[in-house]
């Protein structure tokens, strides 16, 4: 027996750390998946509904009505792909995983915006109302609570966490005065939200 947990520390050294890191991320990931139903929250966040309504709402909502440098930017090379991750975030139970959704979101946006907007650095104020736009596509419905629960597992500011609380709180503050200045009035604003809510507008 002692001979076979020597052997195994041996095997184990050989082993490139590399690979070291994807063999315990994939227990670490089995182990949060064992435990998911006891760890993530019970209790409903009544944030989850209020951003779920408010993008269902938001259906009608196009990046030129809040975005300046969308004519710049052709979101529709990544917006399939940025949905699909932001809808996965929610059908994940690990923790980590979520958190990898959400920079790959963020990596696929960035890169995108170097292209078009012949940029390398960008800043979050560049950044959000792009991620907000994807969000509201996305029309996620348990988004406050994924975030509040992934960020129970890393110690220090997780920067795409943060990116995406941000976002979730701008969505739930959206009103009819958001857009004038985008040519939204506030009656307009109203009519499309009714229009979007009674499934006449969808994404």
């Amino acid at each position: 027996k002692d001979n076979l947990l020597i052997q195994q520390q041996k095997e184990l050294k050989t082993i490139d750390p590399s690979q070291m890191d994807r063999i315990h991320l994939k227990v670490v990931n089995y182990i949060l998946n064992r435990l998911y139903y006891k760890l993530y929250p019970k209790d409903s966040d009544t944030s989850d509904g209020a951003i779920f309504s408010k993008c269902v709402e938001l259906a009608w909502v196009e990046p030129s009505h809040f975005i300046d440098s969308a004519q710049k930017l052709n979101l529709e090379d990544i917006l399939p792909t940025c949905i699909r991750l932001i809808k996965q975030i929610q059908k994940e139970k690990s923790p980590y995983i979520k958190k990898e959704l959400m920079e790959n979101v963020y990596d696929l946006l960035d890169h995108s915006m170097s292209i078009y907007l012949d940029k390398y650095e960008h800043t979050l104020d560049e950044q959000l109302p792009f991620v907000i736009y994807m969000v509201i596509k996305a029309q996620p419905e348990k988004l406050s609570t994924d975030l509040r629960f992934t960020s129970m597992f890393f110690k220090e500011q997780q920067h795409k966490i943060a990116v995406f609380q941000s976002v979730s709180e701008y969505i739930k503050k959206i009103n009819r005065d958001s857009f004038v200045g985008y040519n939204v009035s506030p009656d307009e604003y109203d009519l499309y939200c009714e229009r979007a809510r009674k499934g006449e507008i969808v994404n």
